[in-house]
């Protein structure tokens, strides 16, 4: 059946050449269908918008995919096309990038993707019209004897995004590498692996912020790496990389492993479990706590997800209490960040419904990145990670995100929902005054302007300013209630 465009709908008019194909959108207007079209003004007074009626258009007609993934909903009807355009589009990508050029001549685009491909000769010239009218990641160009379509500038920046932060994870593995073959002292090697992040860090972290090795005021344990806020905050103490830092003047904790383990994996969560488990260490804003690995033994990331969720939710035995308890999270943000293996395996945290239905309980949710091509995007998710949880302005925020964001959109980064670190009744244990009760509501409320922050848009001290104004001056605590056995 063909397709016949409706009100909101965007398409093209498949008789188009490729030099001056236009993407139309609809509009109703005194019940007449209206199609129209951007076109740049030749003169100021010149209109942009160029309209018809529907039915003056010459058809057929063929819809853009593209609109309709951005609206979130795809017609039913239209299966042919969508595999056709998602077949065409696939092939066309891969042979641009084989050619190494960003661009490929149209005749030999069209009969390198029927051979490829098996779709016929006018649906792939159907295509490639869409993929150029759309302008997202293709254009059209020529010369005096031949026509092109060659990505966007959009799209080989995001390109180029993905080969320079891979190079980071390159510079840190070859370090590295280099460290094994000159030293078998295991403690040697491990101390100039975390040389080697802390290094990396200062290069990639804004000055604002002091990259060192030490502890935290008031807590015994020494820690790999700290980022700390060293413009509103002096260190306590501080020698080379060596620091004691105030609890407020911390912005991140990162554990190094040269090779993560199930036992060293345990370590870590308990690490970072007993610092800031409420009553000893409880922030008004996250804090970045990762774990950063040379290799391991895990085999999937699918396993360690599973390693995290047990370690939250299965009983053990508390000697001080002789009694079995779990390791609950207590509060938003208290669980672990991210954990990252270089080329193998990248989890973060947010927070999501349990579920698939909306009314489901908010709860701490685990989701793995990965790049199928196998270009290490790890340590490029790990930084940018990291550049979430310290304060900025929105500009230098935005532009420390802006690079990763274009790494994130290309079509080879996958990002892939692993687990949840809580059961389905999860609710938080406690809360710093004035941060949010207990209701769902509530907690959705605290955690969107807790986005604002991790996006730049709010700063630290209109953050802690909101829920100081709004407290009472108590820490908050829900009304006791039984909760399920976890599950196993």
């Amino acid at each position: 059946m063909a397709f016949k465009p409706k009100e909101g709908d965007v398409f093209i008019c498949e008789k188009g050449s490729y030099a001056n194909v236009r993407l139309y959108r609809t509009y109703k207007n005194a019940g007449k269908l209206i199609a129209y079209y951007y076109a740049p003004p030749k003169k100021p007074d010149d209109d942009r918008y160029i309209e018809s009626l529907i039915d003056d258009l010459d058809g057929p007609f063929f819809p853009s995919f593209s609109a309709y993934a951005i609206r979130g909903n795809i017609p039913c009807g239209l299966d042919s096309e969508l595999n056709s355009y998602i077949n065409i589009e696939t092939c066309l990508k891969k042979i641009i990038n084989d050619a190494k050029s960003n661009r490929i001549e149209l005749t030999l685009a069209e009969s390198r993707i029927s051979e490829l491909t098996g779709e016929t000769s006018q649906r792939i010239s159907v295509v490639l019209k869409l993929l150029i009218a759309e302008k997202i990641q293709y254009q059209f160009s020529s010369t005096k004897q031949k026509e092109f379509i060659e990505f966007t500038e959009i799209k080989i920046t995001s390109e180029n995004s993905k080969s320079y932060y891979g190079s980071l994870a390159k510079e840190i593995a070859v370090k590295s590498e280099q460290v094994s073959l000159l030293t078998s002292h295991g403690q040697t090697a491990g101390n100039y692996r975390e040389h080697i992040l802390r290094s990396l860090l200062k290069k990639h972290l804004p000055s604002r912020f002091g990259i060192g090795t030490g502890f935290i005021e008031g807590i015994s344990r020494q820690l790999d790496i700290i980022i700390y806020d060293k413009a509103n905050f002096a260190p306590v103490f501080q020698e080379s990389d060596l620091v004691v830092v105030h609890k407020e003047a911390v912005r991140g904790i990162i554990e190094v492993k040269t090779t993560l383990d199930s036992q060293k994996l345990r370590d870590s969560l308990q690490l970072f479990y007993d610092i800031f488990r409420s009553g000893t260490f409880h922030p008004k804003l996250p804090i970045f706590k990762g774990i950063y690995a040379f290799n391991t033994n895990y085999e999937s990331t699918e396993n360690v997800a599973k390693a995290i969720r047990r370690f939250h939710i299965r009983p053990y035995f508390e000697k001080t209490i002789q009694a079995k308890i779990t390791r609950d999270i207590q509060y938003l943000y208290q669980e672990i960040s991210t954990v990252c293996v270089i080329n193998k395996h990248f989890l973060f945290t947010k927070y999501s419904r349990f579920g698939e239905r909306d009314n489901g309980n908010i709860v701490p949710t685990l989701y793995s990145i990965s790049e199928e091509n196998g270009l290490d995007i790890q340590s490029a998710a790990f930084i940018a990670s990291i550049f979430d949880y310290l304060d900025g302005d929105f500009y230098s925020k935005r532009t420390a995100q802006k690079g990763f964001n274009q790494l994130m959109s290309t079509e080879s980064v996958k990002l892939k929902f692993e687990n949840y670190i809580a059961n389905q009744d999860w609710v938080p244990r406690t809360a710093t005054p004035g941060e949010h009760d207990f209701s769902q509501g509530a907690i959705a409320s605290r955690l969107d302007k807790l986005s604002l922050w991790f996006e730049g848009e709010t700063s630290a001290s209109e953050y802690i300013k909101d829920i100081e104004s709004s407290g009472s001056g108590e820490a908050l605590r829900p009304p006791p209630f039984s909760s399920k056995p976890a599950d196993k």
